[in-house]
């Protein structure tokens, strides 16, 4: 009978512990947000653009901690893209929305697209300034990675489990490490025709069935495949333990790719795969992008903040120093 009073006695121990306290919502003066990744590659068309959705200029504005509105991009901002010595070597307008790499649904308004056709050259230093009615002007600085990475090997070998819409395989990559610099790299794949064109919707994922370059802990550590048309499958890969040697990627894929107007399958002719060698910048805003989706829905998980070079907003401008080779299918 004593234990069983004892064991209703706490119940009514923790009740009385319980206290309400109001949390104040932090003052918040609006800023800009935006991302952009700057490319060293000629002037890229349409499908390249959509296909790096993610990397691309996108301007936004910066809420209030407990907003819960959908975001919402900013169509009315003036960027410039600027060299050391002041002088303005692109300029950028809004662009439509990018139809997405393969869904084929829109993304919200926001982005924005190079009006002058610029090439920024490898180890190269600029700045990006963006301003707008209401906010205070942003501005950001890097300077490139001085040379592209050198692919030395890449490879695809068909698997089972392949249909008449999309094709199985294994995809190797070996990429020599620079041994003089610390260096951060994304890898990206996409599918396209015996021409090489682009295919409608061509994608190239890696295949769940199989875990062997499982993402969970992604720490940046390993080098896994990524898509740079969404904001959650950035694997950015630090050489810290490969540092002046040849590494590897090895992914298993899943290929495939369908005409958004008639719904027909179609049959990859080439496989393109694209290393950058992007900046410290972009490394750490990819990785706590990662940490933050990690961490997204787990009450338990240590606060994710995302990385931030941008001065008196919030985002990144970073940058790459792309190379690619194609594989024939």
């Amino acid at each position: 009978m004593k234990k069983q009073l004892l064991l209703l006695a706490f119940p009514l121990l923790f009740t009385a512990c319980e206290q309400v306290v109001d949390v104040p919502e932090p003052d918040h003066t609006p800023a800009l947000a935006l991302r952009y990744t700057l490319p060293t590659l000629a002037p890229p068309d349409t499908a390249w653009r959509a296909f790096t959705a993610y990397q691309q200029l996108y301007i936004s504005t910066s809420r209030r901690l407990f907003d819960q509105r959908p975001l919402l991009g900013l169509a009315t901002a003036t960027a410039r893209l600027l060299t050391d010595d002041g002088t303005v070597v692109e300029e950028f307008q809004p662009a439509a929305p990018y139809q997405r790499y393969y869904l084929g649904s829109s993304d919200t308004a926001g982005y924005y697209r190079p009006t002058r056709g610029f090439v920024a050259q490898p180890g190269g230093s600029y700045r990006l300034q963006v301003s707008a009615a209401g906010y205070a002007t942003v501005e950001s600085r890097l300077t490139l990675p001085p040379a592209a990475p050198t692919i030395t090997a890449a490879a695809f070998a068909p698997s089972a489990g392949s249909s008449e819409y999309s094709r199985k395989g294994r995809l190797t990559l070996t990429v020599q490490d620079d041994p003089a610099t610390a260096d951060y790299y994304v890898a990206y794949a996409r599918l396209l025709d015996d021409q090489g064109q682009p295919l409608p919707n061509g994608y190239v994922s890696r295949n769940y069935d199989d875990n062997t370059d499982s993402d969970t802990d992604f720490n940046g550590g390993r080098f896994l495949l990524s898509f740079p048309g969404s904001n959650s499958e950035l694997y950015p890969f630090a050489d810290a333990q490969v540092a002046g040697t040849a590494f590897s990627l090895t992914a298993e894929v899943q290929l495939s790719a369908y005409d958004p107007r008639t719904g027909q399958a179609l049959i990859g002719g080439q496989l393109e795969v694209t290393v950058a060698r992007i900046t410290r910048d972009a490394y750490e805003h990819y990785l706590s992008r990662r940490r933050y989706y990690d961490a997204s829905g787990n009450p338990f998980a240590e606060p994710a903040p995302l990385y931030s070079n941008i001065t008196n907003g919030y985002g990144l401008f970073g940058g790459a120093v792309e190379t690619s080779v194609r594989i024939g299918l």
